[in-house]
């Protein structure tokens, strides 16, 4: 007799192949800017690889790394790794890691839902999850925050395990939340925090299990164990990094003004018209014009979640969950909240997304006697969801690159990948190339990631005002500026004697933003 076909694990593979084709789909391509803090994951990796995996102290296989003089580089430098020894530093290689691992996030958190949850319908969490517009963006880049939300839901998974009677996957749990810890800083005090709370709250359950409570403490001392060795040798860096998000804390006297400023964010961050609708603190790097951080038409959905949440609050899953979701974005209490410090959250959002899609499996079980609902009603989330993340898709890939026409320094840092590759083709004809550094944070790292040696020494980054000042030694060289810093030129005629316009290359909505130049020398 032939083998019953599984209907909802049909369903969970073809969730998983949407997630991925939406994610990878012309991931060079959207979002438009390749940005600094992308590239650093594959200049770091390579720069780590070079000196035998020792930072600068001489430390092996650290696990806190320096960018830009704030320590918050971890684990995805070497999940970078082999992506750039296959292919090289790539855009599609760095943003494809970052999707890759968080495919592992949706897959926890179907697993939460079937798993824990007993939902029927579990694969809706890998939908819900690509459909959240903020997950949506930062999953196409190569943000370390994405792959430290996939270790949280992994966290969160073995610990919800562990809480409903399956005692040896607390040790999962503690690894996977080392995992997160160390993958990005928004998420330490999330870590810290919530391991803090399961141990007291969960303490009589704990007790139950002695053997496990005392290897998971000895295991928890041996994950910590870096960081605390540290934190006690960098302590003054952390404020440091406070300081830069203009946190009260990192004053030494303002230790009530620091709490008002954490409970102020952490308002914020569970007011509706900030997560679901547009708010004027967004900024266009990190969010899709005409959406919120998360979906509003989820709203109806997730309050039912939340309803069958409140009314099991007795069972420890729901207790576990609810702990997660008050504590999941607490990164974006110590500093401004963006996507970057509340990204956990979408974990225990999407959960409580397919509980709402449970209260209506409930419902239909009511009527199955007389109607044969549930397949249909399968069937009908499936398209439904799978409608909203292709419409969604195609809005970004098609209008996303002219949602926001500021593509310079202070709006999209667009072109660093089509100057520099210009650059590149420049050479064949010229012996020196010198391009802008006002468009964009971080062009040197950007030069790393997109040339190589040779090309470093042949293409170099100089201010406008430097360029005046070097024209006489440069000969045979081409310039490409920026609009402001051709602007700054032509106020200057006097500093040289002759100027050509070999080429401009555009912008997206086909507007003038680098101007390929020949300068004669005063």
């Amino acid at each position: 007799m032939p083998k019953k076909i599984n209907f909802h694990l049909i369903l969970f593979f073809a969730s998983l192949a949407i997630f991925l084709l939406v994610l990878l789909f012309k991931i060079e391509d959207f979002p438009i800017y390749f940005f600094i803090d992308e590239a650093i994951q594959a200049v770091k990796a390579e720069t780590l690889l070079q000196k035998g995996f020792r930072n600068r102290d001489g430390d092996l296989f650290p696990l806190i790394m320096n960018r830009f003089n704030y320590w918050d580089l971890g684990l995805t430098v070497y999940l970078n790794l082999p992506g750039l020894l296959l292919f090289g530093k790539k855009i599609w290689v760095v943003r494809g890691t970052t999707v890759l691992f968080s495919l592992l996030g949706g897959v926890f958190t179907a697993l939460i839902l079937k798993n824990v949850f007993k939902i029927r319908n579990y694969w809706v969490g890998i939908l819900y999850l690509v459909s959240i517009p903020m997950f949506f963006l930062h999953s196409r880049t190569g943000f370390e925050i994405v792959i430290a939300t996939s270790f949280y839901a992994g966290f969160i998974y073995f610990y919800l395990l562990y809480r409903t009677g399956k005692p040896f996957y607390l040790l999962s749990a503690l690894f996977f939340a080392a995992l997160a810890f160390y993958s990005v800083n928004a998420l330490w005090l999330v870590i810290i925090v919530t391991l803090a709370v399961f141990a007291l709250l969960d303490l009589p359950f704990h007790l139950k299990n002695p053997k496990i409570a005392i290897l998971s403490a000895v295991l928890c001392l041996l994950l910590f164990a870096p960081f605390l060795r540290w934190q006690i040798a960098n302590f003054a860096k952390t404020k440091t990094l406070l300081s830069k998000y203009n946190n009260p804390l990192a004053k030494d006297d303002s230790f009530k003004s620091g709490l008002i400023f954490m409970a102020k964010n952490y308002s914020l961050i569970f007011n509706p018209a900030y997560l679901f609708f547009y708010h004027p603190s967004y900024h266009p790097r990190h969010y899709l014009k005409g959406y919120g951080y998360f979906p509003a038409w989820s709203i109806p959905v997730i309050l039912l979640g939340l309803i069958y949440l409140l009314k099991k609050l007795k069972n420890p899953g729901e207790r576990t969950l609810l702990v997660a979701l008050f504590l999941s974005p607490l990164g974006g209490a110590l500093v401004e909240p963006g996507p970057s410090r509340i990204m956990a959250l979408v974990i225990p959002a999407t959960c409580l997304f397919g509980l709402g899609i449970k209260s209506g499996e409930i419902l239909i079980a009511k009527l199955n006697s007389r109607f044969n609902l549930q397949k249909t009603y399968s069937l009908i989330l499936f398209i439904s969801l799978y409608l909203i993340v292709i419409l969604m898709t195609n809005d970004s890939l098609k209008n996303g690159p002219f949602w926001f026409r500021d593509y310079g320094l202070y709006g999209m840092q667009y072109g660093a990948r089509q100057m520099l590759t210009n650059a590149k083709s420049s050479l064949s004809n010229y012996q020196n190339v010198v391009v802008s550094t006002g468009f964009a944070n971080g062009l040197d790292v950007l030069f790393l990631f997109f040339l190589n040696e040779e090309e470093q020494r042949r293409i170099r980054l100089i201010g406008v005002d430097q360029y005046l000042e070097a024209l006489p030694t440069y000969t045979n060289t081409v310039f490409i500026l920026d609009e402001n810093e051709y602007l700054n030129l032509l106020s200057k005629p006097h500093f040289y004697r002759s100027l050509k316009i070999i080429e401009i290359l555009p912008t997206p909505d086909n507007q003038p933003h680098f101007f390929k130049l020949e300068i004669g020398d005063v």
